[in-house]
């Protein structure tokens, strides 16, 4: 449902059994360096910060059938064939913060999907996702839970309705309620474009809750 943000970006690498037939499992690597420097002016105390940033991490999916790769684009094969799938992951990395305290931390992660199965037409259409995230970055402990229960509206059209639980220890918990749905628009010979719209409500501890949209 709310999907984790990517503990690899930039230069990349993805592995699987074949690069063009269909494949059982995927494996990737990643590493991301980046630096961000601003300065404010005119306001009660000038700010010039300098941070970096150093990240690596890998991940390993598996997916309880073969994909078929003949219905799109490669890299939305397990999408458009419905696939059941349980994928691990870690990253480490350090944010060197000018002014501030240096954050090295590291992250975990285990995500699933369980599409049914029905007679006929492979999709009954409802599938599950449930999925779990430890954070520690510096000295702090934050856990994720998430779990969403949703359909395949048409077999490239998900809906899904999900709660996601961040606790942070010695801190207060966030709760997200909300709604994703993603379609795959198919043009001329393999490519395509997906779409995704999420609508949602977030409840902080003690705060005041938002309410978020985004496509």
């Amino acid at each position: 449902m709310f999907k984790k943000t990517a503990i690899v970006a930039g230069l990349g690498l993805a592995l699987s059994a074949a690069a063009q037939a269909d494949y059982r499992w995927e494996i990737g690597a990643g590493y991301a360096a980046g630096n961000f420097d601003y300065e404010t002016k005119n306001s009660p105390a000038n700010i010039d910060d300098d941070n970096d940033t150093d990240v690596y991490g890998a991940y390993g999916t598996y997916f309880l059938e073969n994909i078929d790769t003949s219905k799109g684009p490669y890299g939305e094969a397990a999408f458009l064939d419905a696939a059941s799938y349980i994928s691990i992951g870690a990253a480490d990395g350090e944010i060197d913060i000018s002014n501030g305290d240096d954050e090295d931390g590291q992250v975990y992660f285990i995500d699933t999907r369980y599409v049914a199965m029905g007679p006929g037409w492979k999709l009954s259409g409802w599938l599950m996702d449930v999925g779990f995230q430890r954070s520690e970055p510096g000295d702090k402990e934050v856990d994720s839970w998430n779990v969403g229960i949703g359909k395949y509206l048409t077999p490239r059209t998900t809906l899904v309705l999900g709660w996601q639980n961040d606790n942070v220890n010695n801190g207060g918990d966030v709760d997200r309620w909300g709604a994703d749905l993603e379609h795959f628009f198919a043009f001329s010979g393999n490519g395509g474009l997906k779409a995704r719209a999420h609508g949602g409500k977030t409840v902080v501890s003690d705060l005041d809750d938002p309410t978020t949209w985004g496509v």
